[in-house]
């Protein structure tokens, strides 16, 4: 289960909310050859984030999932995308989106009572 976990300042409304759950799911699954209901969104919005002093627009997205690399999934295709598309929707500028990519190894990741081996 891939998890993209996004982190803004920006004040979302509720449709930027579901564009940005509906956009980072269908990249997730695109890139990692995974289905898009086995991806999840964690979106935070109205959080006090700057860049140095600058507290403009700007958001970091964090990926985490088991075996990421080994997925034949192409990391920078995937920076690229959840970024310019976590740009568009908040209207921020490209180079103001942080994607940080975790590739978690097998028996760290869990469901339920399960763990992924």
């Amino acid at each position: 289960m891939p998890l993209a976990q996004i982190y803004t300042n920006s004040e979302l409304s509720p449709q930027q909310q579901g564009d940005l759950h509906e956009a980072a799911a269908r990249i997730l699954a695109e890139c990692l050859a995974k289905s898009v209901s086995s991806c999840m969104v964690l979106l935070e919005g109205g959080l006090s984030i700057s860049l140095g002093e600058d507290r403009s627009l700007c958001a970091l997205v964090e990926v985490s999932g088991i075996e990421l690399i080994d997925s034949g999934a192409t990391i920078e295709e995937l920076a690229k995308r959840l970024g310019g598309g976590v740009a568009a929707v908040i209207g921020a500028p490209s180079e103001r989106v942080f994607v940080k990519i975790t590739d978690v190894p097998r028996g760290m990741w869990g469901n339920g009572a399960k763990i992924f081996y």
